[in-house]
């Protein structure tokens, strides 16, 4: 009996040792890597680099760094995502390089709508799905880059 106990204990204590960084849930892990906006709309190539953040581990909800490049600026951000497609964005940051108003306009579009995302649809391993709310829904699409 004793014996018992002690392996059983043991066995308890190795389930409970992880090595490594944080575990994500291999769904969210497609979400990982290098974007580019497929919208012909805009002129010039529009990206974005989602990275898990290792400083928050996940638990329900994962945490992603997020940075791109709009059409002149470069931008930084946060996205909160679950498996079951929810996400949002959280304290947007960007540069501020001028250009045609044309051009300006076009990005500030692109960055209001990426801060409004609600849902993500992941369509296959290089085609991504943002969902945007807000007065003016729609989706931002993207294939992968890497």
């Amino acid at each position: 009996m004793k014996n018992c106990l002690i392996f059983f204990f043991s066995l308890f204590l190795l389930t409970q040792c992880r090595s490594g960084g944080p575990e994500i849930d291999p769904e969210m892990a497609r979400l990982l890597g290098d974007w580019k906006l497929a919208d012909s709309t805009l002129s010039g190539p529009v990206t974005l680099v989602i990275a898990l953040d290792a400083a928050n581990p996940p638990h329900d909800i994962t945490p992603f760094l997020v940075s791109g490049r709009g059409l002149l600026n470069e931008y930084s951000t946060r996205f909160y995502g679950s498996i079951d497609g929810k996400i949002s964005a959280d304290t947007f940051t960007s540069t501020s390089i001028n250009g045609a108003s044309e051009t300006v306009l076009a990005e500030k579009t692109y960055f209001s709508q990426l801060v409004r995302i609600v849902r993500f649809q992941l369509v296959n391993d290089t085609e991504l799905k943002l969902y945007y709310g807000g007065p003016q829904s729609g989706v931002l699409t993207f294939t992968k880059t890497n």
